[in-house]
């Protein structure tokens, strides 16, 4: 009984979010680079530089990126926060 209780409370603590930002016109929502961010301390702290979306691209222009809290990544910072929180980064690039 209480083991359920836990599973469902973790669960229900786990939601995720999606953001996408677009340079330009929106393309099809396929990435074709993912990173993983990682935050700690209150979201204070970013463990992981910034994503340099030139350097990703191979100095094409970016069209857009995907930043969002995954399902797996809020079960893990359902354990984790606030002292860790890992976000999931997708990047498309100019073809």
């Amino acid at each position: 009984m209480r083991l359920g209780l836990l599973a469902t409370l973790i669960v229900g603590l786990s939601s995720c979010s999606t953001i996408y930002f677009h340079n330009g016109q929106p393309q099809d929502k396929r990435t074709t680079i993912q990173r993983t961010h990682h935050i700690m301390a209150f979201d204070l702290v970013e463990v992981s530089p910034p994503v340099d979306l030139r350097a990703e691209c191979s100095g094409k222009d970016w069209r857009s990126v995907k930043s969002e809290l995954t399902f797996k990544n809020g079960l893990i910072a359902a354990f984790t926060e606030p002292i860790y929180g890992p976000w999931t980064v997708g990047i498309k690039c100019s073809e």
